[in-house]
């Protein structure tokens, strides 16, 4: 597996949060009514918290055009559960087969395309995906590529 993490300097404080901030951009109004119920954007930790609290089995999702095995899904849902999120500051070590991008696309029934290095990496709702998010990155950053 692939792992990176993000940087984003500020100019006091460095912040490794361009995972979370590229997630909830590429997120709108409508996909947080239909996933959480909610009428408005919410901060980092909330969304990341909900998202543990939420949790489903991914049954829904094929990675790379794979279906995931019950190990996989195991796996990914003993990491979400296990996700430290005070510690968001420090980055996310996103994977080439993220749990948090199988989770979104589970709960928010989106397909999502993830160029990491010009790599294209595929997570497909095979139920009912609602639409597409775009991501890029690279081994320090990682973004909401523009619909």
């Amino acid at each position: 597996m692939v792992y990176f993490f993000c940087k984003k300097k500020n100019i006091t404080n460095l912040y490794m949060t361009c995972f979370w901030d590229g997630i909830l951009r590429s997120l709108d109004i409508r996909d947080f009514q239909f996933g959480m119920k909610l009428n408005v954007k919410p901060q980092k930790t909330e969304f990341i918290r909900w998202l543990k609290r939420v949790n489903p089995y991914i049954v829904d999702v094929h990675w790379n055009n794979q279906e995931l095995s019950k190990q996989e899904i195991e796996e990914h849902k003993k990491a979400i559960r296990s996700y430290k999120v005070d510690d968001i500051q420090s980055g996310h070590m996103c994977s080439s087969c993220d749990s948090f991008l199988l989770l979104i696309s589970q709960i928010f029934q989106v397909n999502i395309q993830h160029s990491f290095t010009n790599h294209l990496i595929t997570y497909t709702n095979i139920k009912n995906a609602r639409k597409t998010l775009r991501f890029v990155s690279n081994l320090r950053h990682f973004q909401c590529a523009r619909r």
